[in-house]
């Protein structure tokens, strides 16, 4: 299970929920760009604890990219992300690249405009233009500072 600390609640306040599903108990209302220590829970649910309260909030609202854990392995897994991969690692992906004016929809799923962002970024950096997120366009994201 990864963990992500210093992660942020992205898109509005986000609710804490009792259990990993959008009918649960709300626990909390998390307020937008707080800082929150995030677990793996599943492909949509990240596990949190916030005022006391250990709960669940959705994948989609909270941006790990920019956690202090932000090794290689933690950030964009160490295998090559390609079209048609899903989860938190894509998600983060999408974070990254919006960095850099891309637009994309952090949604998780490696589809064509994620795919045609990575080819604009790997052209724009001097990176082998693919669409593939090998060792080399990871280091270069993860490293890099935006403009």
């Amino acid at each position: 299970m990864a963990s992500f600390p210093g992660a942020r609640v992205v898109g509005g306040a986000l609710n804490l929920r009792a259990s990993a599903s959008a009918s649960a108990t709300i626990l909390a209302t998390i307020p937008n760009n707080t800082s929150l220590n995030v677990s793996d829970n599943n492909a949509d649910w990240l596990s949190t604890t916030y005022s006391g309260n250990s709960g669940y909030v959705v994948r989609q609202y909270v941006d790990t990219s920019r956690s202090s854990n932000r090794t290689l392995a933690n950030v964009f897994s160490n295998n090559t992300l390609v079209r048609g991969n899903t989860g938190q690692y894509i998600y983060n992906l999408q974070h990254y690249l919006n960095r850099y004016g891309y637009g994309l929809t952090c949604d998780g799923i490696f589809g064509s405009g994620t795919e045609n962002a990575v080819k604009g970024y790997q052209n724009s950096y001097g990176l082998t233009a693919d669409g593939q997120v090998g060792a080399s366009t990871k280091s270069d994201l993860l490293t890099r500072t935006s403009t």
